[in-house]
Formats: structure tokens, sequence, C-alpha cells
């Protein structure tokens, strides 16, 4: 793991820092920008990306908006990891086309495509 390049999207802090976290738990040093800095950064510079939690609605929409860039880093081979708790009314488009719909409140997700390679076994 100390090879490995880490790049965390986060705007606010409402439960952990995320690169702190990667820091002391794991010995990593990742570098950390903001959703408004997505569009200009080198994602090939990376081998994983972290998005952040329950960031708001500027943060969803700029994931929403930069979904080809997402998709052009996992077709190279890299690692997104989305952490995506969304209760602000906007739905997160993801690559692959995989959408977080607005504030899921169930107990339990439902699967609207079974098929989709996702959720295949």
């Amino acid at each position: 793991m100390g090879d490995t390049s880490i790049l965390v999207i986060q705007d606010n802090v409402p439960w952990v820092d995320m690169k702190n976290y990667i820091q002391t738990t794991f010995s990593v040093t990742a570098t950390k920008i903001t959703s408004s800095q997505i569009a200009a950064t080198n994602f090939s510079l990376y081998d994983i990306i972290i998005t952040a939690s329950y960031q708001g609605t500027t943060y969803d929409n700029n994931i929403s908006s930069n979904k080809a860039k997402f998709e052009a880093f996992l077709n190279s081979g890299g690692i997104v990891q989305y952490q995506l708790g969304n209760a602000d009314g906007v739905t997160i488009n993801m690559a692959g086309g995989v959408n977080l719909l607005n504030a899921n409140s169930e107990y339990y997700n439902t699967v609207l495509s079974p098929t989709h390679p996702i959720v295949s076994g």
C-alpha cells in the first residue's frame, strides 16, 4: 500500500476528514481536493479516488457533471470508491451508469436492474 497514490475529494467534514483518516489508519499520505477542483485535477496521477460522503448539493452536482472523467479514469485501470450519503434532493450520476437517487430512507435497497454487473455475483 505504500506506493499507492490516493486522491480524496471532500468539500467539508461532516464526520471524518478522509485524508487524515487514511494517514492515521494506513500510514499513506493522500491528496485532498474539493469538488470544484475535479475538472482541473489530473486523475492519472492517482491509483485510487475516494469521494467523501454527505457533502451537499454543490458537491453532488460536481461529481455528476464529471462522470465522464471518472469513467475515463476507471477505464484506464483506476479505482473509484464512492462514499455518497445523499439526503439533499439531488440524484448523483456515477460512472458505469449508476445513479444514486435522493434520500432512500428505506431499510433495504431495491435493485432496479438485477442484470447490471455491479449487483451480479
